[in-house]
């Protein structure tokens, strides 16, 4: 059916009142909502409206039905701004076009211009390590033990972007001197997994000090620093060496004070006991601050081989003696029998002793590097009977390196011995904090108050000689001031 144009706005407004008056379901807040033109569901709401279109003065001009979309185009036209339009429908959208299955994600090389650098980063996997000390009683390979966790550091060298199998080394120094650690360099390292390891265990690299590392020199800079370098694009990487700014990234190697005791109770007042002076003189040492560890050991057996001595004496920083002392001829292994005291008799072939059960301590044995790998690095104090009577022993432990060592030359008693002991490490430890160069004053002060009783003896290692171009300038000076 087609209609006379134009269409009569008239008939068209009140087609869609009635329209919407009969329908009030499609009339949403306010809003009439517009019949489809093309839905076939919708045929007979179309229909309606054109009768009442025609009904309302709406003019048809043929037989045949004209299209609801051109009438709607023609309302638009001749009407634009008519709120009460039948409302043109919204399009419906267009099919979406099939989707592709999904892609494997396969990232591009990297273009020269967005290559990554490989990395490298290095730290130690604590701060605070002790010298290599026994872990059991008695050692399980004396004069060695199996080494301690707390004597154990690793080494940590974490990389990126470097392949399997790349292989590494490391490199222990002291931090003040940059001196390479004697034997501190560490090979057969490879790169697993971004990490370095070593090649046979696997495991993370480790390390352990004992006293050929040259420690605690000077006394109060113990610190160490690691260099990590990887065989693969130039990787180089250090630790801190700053100890004094970086102190919690740097290496600090504790001194080991090692007291060592019999388990023979003293037969007359106080009753004192060994024991009893090695855990007080160890409680001293310790005090309150951190960084200095204390190895206790009662030899209780009456006989022992001499290396089980050597495993508790190595690689400390200072070693206090408590047990009996003894003269004995070095022939015969008879000990002395004497009155007299201190003794009087020529020294011969007597040579000054301690004694641990039935055991002899000498000159002798401490030089049998097999039997002791190592003496004091600082001070060995010898409070027994008659050590120091005479020097061969107090000079065997000055040449295995040892700075200092404190005996006596008389028979001793017993609270005197514990007072001069106990008044030393209190001021050597609580002022000074064990520094060595203080040692010799320390014992001029209290040395003169025990000579009656005692007769106490420093014996000290000659001081080192000066580098060639220190003693060379020293020369010239002396020459100017004589001229």
């Amino acid at each position: 059916m087609a209609f006379v144009r134009p269409l009569n706005q008239q008939a068209i407004r009140q087609a869609d009142d009635d329209f919407y008056r009969n329908h009030p379901e499609l009339v949403i807040n306010g809003v009439r909502i517009a019949i489809d033109p093309t839905d076939p569901e919708q045929q007979s709401l179309r229909n309606e409206w054109i009768s009442s279109y025609i009904k309302n003065g709406g003019q048809e001009t043929g037989n045949g039905l004209r299209k609801i979309e051109e009438k709607e185009e023609e309302l638009e036209e001749e009407t634009p701004g008519d709120n009460n339009a039948v409302p043109k429908p919204a399009p419906k959208p267009a099919p979406k076009p099939a989707e592709k299955p999904p892609e494997s994600v396969v990232e591009p090389c990297p273009s020269p211009e967005e290559k990554i650098d490989p990395t490298i980063k290095v730290k130690w996997s604590k701060t605070v390590v002790t010298p290599i000390h026994n872990e059991t009683w008695p050692p399980a390979t004396p004069p060695t033990d199996a080494i301690p966790e707390d004597s154990k550091v690793r080494m940590i060298i974490e990389t990126t972007d470097v392949p399997d199998g790349s292989k590494a080394t490391i490199e222990i120094y002291h931090c003040l001197t940059g001196a390479l650690v004697k034997n501190g360099t560490i090979k057969k390292l490879v790169v697993t997994s971004n990490g370095v390891y070593d090649e046979a265990s696997g495991k993370l690299p480790e390390w352990s000090f004992e006293y050929d590392h040259v420690l605690w020199d000077p006394y109060d800079k113990p610190y160490y620093y690691f260099k990590g370098t990887v065989e693969y694009a130039g990787l180089i990487a250090e630790t801190p060496k700053d100890f004094e700014s970086n102190e919690a990234e740097t290496l600090r190697v504790e001194y080991l004070h090692v007291c060592v005791s019999d388990l023979i109770a003293d037969s007359s007042p106080p009753f004192l006991t060994t024991v009893a002076e090695m855990n007080e003189i160890g409680k001293i040492l310790k005090g309150k601050s951190l960084h200095h560890f204390i190895y206790k050991q009662k030899f209780n057996a009456k006989k022992f081989n001499v290396n089980i001595w050597g495993s508790v004496l190595r690689n400390c920083y200072s070693y206090h003696h408590a047990s009996h002392g003894s003269l004995v001829d070095r022939t015969s292994g008879r000990h002395i029998q004497t009155n007299s005291n201190p003794p009087t008799r020529p020294v011969g072939n007597w040579r000054s002793v301690i004694v641990l059960g039935k055991i002899s301590l000498g000159d002798g044995e401490i030089a049998n590097a097999g039997d002791v790998p190592s003496s004091p690095k600082y001070l060995m104090y010898l409070n027994t009977c008659v050590a120091g009577w005479e020097p061969s022993f107090a000079n065997s432990i000055l040449a295995r390196g040892t700075m200092h060592v404190i005996a006596f030359r008389k028979f001793i008693p017993d609270d005197a011995a514990r007072s001069m002991a106990r008044k030393f490490h209190k001021e050597w430890r609580t002022i000074n904090n064990c520094n060595p160069a203080k040692i010799p004053d320390i014992f001029a002060k209290y040395k003169p108050r025990f000579h009656g009783s005692m007769r106490p003896v420093l014996f000290s290692a000659p001081a080192p000689a000066p580098p060639p171009a220190e003693a060379a300038l020293a020369a010239i000076e002396e020459n100017i001031i004589t001229i």
